[in-house]
């Protein structure tokens, strides 16, 4: 009897596969996309990519490789099955446009959730819908506004000093060092300093904070596949809930302090019940949540309530750790880009000297005094951009199709469901008919406003920071830390990658994006730091 139960079991679940198999395969018939094996799908496809290229590079740009490969258009579609979820690939601004600026929302789909939990929670911001998503970002979004993150300039000046000094220290020795590692320290003390109102010192010093994020996100996932699946190793989530429970308290910790100390709003003014202003994000979160419970009716508590304290845990992770991860990439990429192209780098620095002073004691001074003169760095903005569209430390985003929506490209449709939705800015920022030179570093571009030029950046083809509700709530942070970085370094240093012999290449570079939680420098960036020559009449 037990027997024949098994059998039926069995041929059940074979009966399964099958089914499954023939409406996956099937699902792609007439859909445009690279050669679809009747049995395989695209697998062999992206196996033959992942050969040609070294087995840490960054699987997003994936999409990018195949379109040039096999000619493929505007939009392409990918069928994985069953090792990941079907993808629609987008890689044209306006079809873009249509998914994350449209009317109807594109829900974020269970992939970005499963990658990202044991990161950052259940319900962080980048991966949650509805409800969940609109309470946390309205609660964050106001300590985020570029006029709220102006008031912390003059401490992440000082900040930046320290990695200024670390920098020199380095060139003195004339040592190879990883130049990620040290951006993330710096960043990652400006990101918590921000949202948090803690300063760790993590440029200089270990801090046991910054530790527990580290040894959290070494445990993420390397290989493109892992992504999908729960890690096998029992260890691995014993070491996962060691990390987080760390963070747990920390962070919790200071949210409660903050909390009972927080007093009434005077004149727009945050408060602290001692009357002393503050300005951490997360101040103003927990400002927001207490205004809602008076707009409810609700009695305030003397402290949150459980579900507000995790989702606060969650978000707080969230954004340090997105602050800091991408920010430090674009930063060493910017440092690697600008040693390639030393016209571009003059005209920065002509920037700098002309808006901050010519010293770095006169940026100092100009900074702290008046904080938005960040703003009319425009040239520098460019090279921020430009290094966006060259590197992404984000490469894409995803959304969840819909059934009810399709995309609509030269007047035809075509369906946005059952298919993970990837717009991809990597291959569409690659683009010769869309961004000229493509590979050429032109941060001018940006500056461009005559249409008929044909370096003019066409509307919506830019996504660094992604564009529509979804997208990135830390722009105007990232923004601001990397201005300070450049502003404060790159007059007095330049960096030179150097690399073992050893190291694989990509089209003829050894300095190619890895993958590790977003896109990186292989090895972390590894080279020398070098004095820049003082100009003619200053002082050795």
């Amino acid at each position: 009897m037990a027997y024949n139960t098994l059998a039926v079991v069995c041929l059940a679940a074979i009966g399964y596969v099958i089914l499954r198999f023939r409406q996956q395969r099937k699902l792609f018939k007439n859909l445009p996309g690279p050669p679809h094996h009747p049995i395989w799908g695209h697998l062999p496809v992206m196996a033959g990519v992942a050969r040609s290229l070294p087995p840490d590079a960054d699987p997003q740009s994936y999409a990018h490789h195949i379109r040039n490969k096999y000619g493929l258009g505007d939009f392409f579609y990918l069928d994985m099955w069953p090792l990941a979820p079907p993808q629609l690939v987008i890689v044209e601004p306006e079809l873009a446009a249509q998914i994350a600026q449209g009317k109807a929302t594109f829900d974020k789909g269970d992939m970005v959730r499963q990658y990202l939990e044991p990161l950052v929670g259940k319900k962080a911001m980048v991966a949650a819908n509805g409800h969940d998503w609109k309470i946390s970002r309205r609660l964050f979004a106001p300590g985020l506004l570029h006029r709220n993150l102006l008031q912390h300039v003059p401490d992440c000046v000082d900040d930046t000093l320290k990695f200024r000094d670390e920098l020199a220290k380095h060139a003195e020795r004339g040592d190879i060092f990883p130049l990620e590692s040290l951006c993330a320290r710096l960043v990652f003390n400006i990101a918590t300093r921000i949202i948090l109102g803690v300063d760790c010192n993590a440029v200089q010093h270990d801090h046991m904070f910054m530790t527990l994020f580290l040894r959290q996100a070494q445990l993420q996932p390397v290989a493109f596949w892992a992504r999908y699946f729960t890690h096998p190793n029992p260890m691995v989530h014993y070491r996962r809930w060691v990390n987080r429970r760390g963070l747990h308290t920390f962070i919790g910790g200071v949210i409660d302090d903050r909390y009972s100390s927080l007093g009434s709003v005077y004149d727009g003014e945050k408060t602290t019940a001692s009357g002393k202003k503050h300005s951490a994000v997360i101040d103003y979160a927990l400002d927001g949540h207490r205004e809602a419970l008076k707009e409810s009716r609700a009695t305030a508590a003397g402290s949150l309530d459980q579900e507000t304290r995790d989702n606060l845990i969650t978000q707080v992770k969230t954004l340090i750790f997105a602050g800091h991860d991408s920010s430090s990439s674009t930063i060493s990429f910017a440092f690697y880009l600008l040693s390639r192209n030393p016209c571009a780098a003059t005209k920065l620095r002509a920037e700098l000297d002309r808006v901050l002073g010519p010293s770095i004691s006169d940026t100092v001074r100009i900074l702290k005094r008046d904080p938005s003169i960040i703003n009319q760095l425009s040239y520098t903005h460019a090279v921020i951009q430009e290094t966006l569209r060259l590197l992404p430390p984000i490469v894409g985003s995803y959304r969840f199709g819909r059934k009810d929506v399709s995309l609509v490209h030269e007047g035809k449709s075509w369906p946005t469901y059952p298919f993970a939705v990837f717009i991809n800015n990597h291959a569409m920022m690659r683009r010769p008919d869309i961004f000229r030179d493509p590979d050429a570093f032109r941060p001018e571009r940006y500056l461009i406003t005559d249409i008929s030029d044909e370096h003019f950046v066409p509307k919506n083809a830019w996504r660094g920071f992604e564009k529509g509700s979804r997208n990135c709530i830390g722009d105007a942070m990232a923004l601001i830390q990397i201005k300070l970085v450049l502003a404060l370094t790159v007059r007095e240093f330049s960096f030179k990658e150097e690399y073992p012999d050893t190291s694989p290449e990509v089209d003829g570079e050894k300095m190619y994006v890895a993958f590790h939680v977003t896109a990186k420098p292989a090895l972390g960036m590894p080279g020398r730091v070098m004095r820049v020559a003082p100009k003619k009449g200053e002082e050795e």
